[in-house]
């Protein structure tokens, strides 16, 4: 295990050295929204769609260390169709030279038939059972004919969460690896070898990337990177069955989300702002905090949750 995982930290590395260097030779870069922080404005150019290296990284390890079974393939597929629509979507701002992709109506249609399809095609590994485990208690909650329906809201909540916490150099890879490290101790608990395999694989791989991501990031992971994090996460959540705990572990999405929430509706509402700027961690930018301050303390916060969900399993 721990030669697949040298294998992949270093192969993400060289893949997205190289990735940058033709970005950047081709000056094929970011385009940083206008009404975004005045901060950002230096970051225009920077490449972006670094999510490909990480993902080419874990197709590549996976194939070469034969990791292959039924769990291994459904995170993979969980990843390639929700990573196309971010690439699809990166692709578009970068040809167009603008912040915004294809339309937000489009880019849902797709998430739903795609987390349907999913469902339908591993019903064997997630439609086992439709109870949902409650942090902290021993008790469960049956959903019936409701489960399906929730899984499709779960995994579009968790694919957009991801998207909208990546504003900053590195804190969404950073938050990844702390959220996603909650289900590798699950998964030593209950000796669930092929998912761990693949979670640490993919924790190497994304430690490759953040040496070029962190600040001042050198690439970004675009919508294709968030989108295919997201739906690494989303998936293992799933298939433990701990979707209530990634609310608890990812705790960062969560609040992240909830200020774009609440900034929409305040401002729809009353026409106030009750943040400077959403979602949260710009706030805190506008509130002229350094920028690599505001990821640590994010890591930091994310590190707490990540303490108090393991203790809800040893509960």
């Amino acid at each position: 295990m721990i030669n697949s995982m040298v294998f992949a930290f270093f192969l993400t590395g060289v893949f997205t050295y190289i990735q940058y260097r033709i970005l950047r030779k081709r000056g094929i870069g970011q385009f940083i929204r206008q009404e975004g922080p005045d901060l950002h404005q230096h970051k225009m150019g920077t490449p972006s769609a670094g999510g490909v290296s990480i993902i080419l990284s874990l197709i590549l390890t996976v194939i070469i260390f034969h990791m292959w079974s039924w769990e291994v393939f459904y995170l993979l597929l969980f990843m390639l169709l929700f990573s196309g629509i971010g690439f699809l979507d990166d692709f578009i701002k970068i040809t167009k030279n603008r912040s915004l992709g294809f339309k937000a109506r489009h880019k849902l249609l797709l998430q739903i038939v795609f987390s349907l399809f999913l469902v339908y095609l591993f019903k064997d590994l997630v439609l086992t059972s439709d109870t949902l485990i409650i942090p902290f208690s021993d008790k469960t909650i049956h959903l019936g004919i409701w489960y399906i329906p929730f899984i499709v809201l779960f995994i579009i909540s968790t694919l957009n969460a991801f998207n909208l916490t990546d504003g900053l150099d590195g804190l969404l890879s950073g938050l990844y690896i702390i959220a996603i490290i909650f289900f590798l101790i699950f998964g030593f608990l209950y000796k669930v070898e092929s998912i761990n395999s693949f979670i640490l694989i993919s924790i190497a791989g994304v430690l490759g990337f953040l040496w070029y991501n962190f600040y001042p990031a050198s690439i970004f992971l675009g919508d294709t990177g968030a989108f295919a994090l997201g739906a690494i996460t989303a998936g293992v959540a799933i298939f433990y069955h701990l979707e209530l705990y990634l609310l608890l572990t990812g705790a960062v999405f969560v609040i992240e989300t909830l200020s774009v929430i609440i900034q929409v509706g305040s401002i729809k509402l009353f026409n106030k702002k009750p943040f400077l700027m959403s979602p949260i961690h710009h706030h805190f930018e506008m509130m002229k905090w350094k920028e690599p301050k505001i990821i640590i303390r994010f890591w930091i916060i994310g590190a707490i949750f990540l303490i108090i969900s393991l203790g809800g399993i040893i509960y």
